[in-house]
């Protein structure tokens, strides 16, 4: 009997608490905000989707090269002559993505995937 009222003692203090964290709003509560609606016509639709879908990386690019030595800059350029669209910034991005890819697969002991994911020269040597 005892223990039927220390939990519901337990039970009300834990509701008690929950209702005082989260609490209640009435619908005609004036702080809910809500982000703005735009309405765009199919056209300006079009060139805000062309906007996002590409976005513009050569001041970040040109920042970052402006820091090489003059034989990685060469490189770079001799790269971009190659693929006119290649990002130095995104590459960088993607190159991070992968080290930590790469160090949780060791991390891990995931060989199998580590093996994948790198020369097998580089991956035996996470292992001697």
């Amino acid at each position: 009997m005892i223990d039927i009222i220390i939990f519901a003692i337990i039970a009300l203090l834990i509701a008690h608490r929950l209702y005082s964290v989260l609490g209640t709003t009435d619908d005609n509560d004036s702080t809910k905000y809500s982000a703005p609606v735009i309405n765009l016509d199919k056209s300006q639709y079009k060139q805000q989707e062309e906007k996002i879908a590409e976005p513009d990386f050569v001041d970040l690019d040109e920042d970052i090269s402006k820091k090489l030595d003059q034989a990685s800059q060469n490189n770079l350029a001799k790269i971009q002559k190659l693929d006119s669209k290649f990002s130095l910034y995104k590459f960088l991005q993607s190159a991070g993505k992968a080290f930590d890819i790469i160090i949780n697969a060791f991390a891990n002991g995931d060989s199998k995937s580590l093996i994948k994911l790198c020369d097998k020269l580089v991956a035996d040597s996470f292992y001697k």
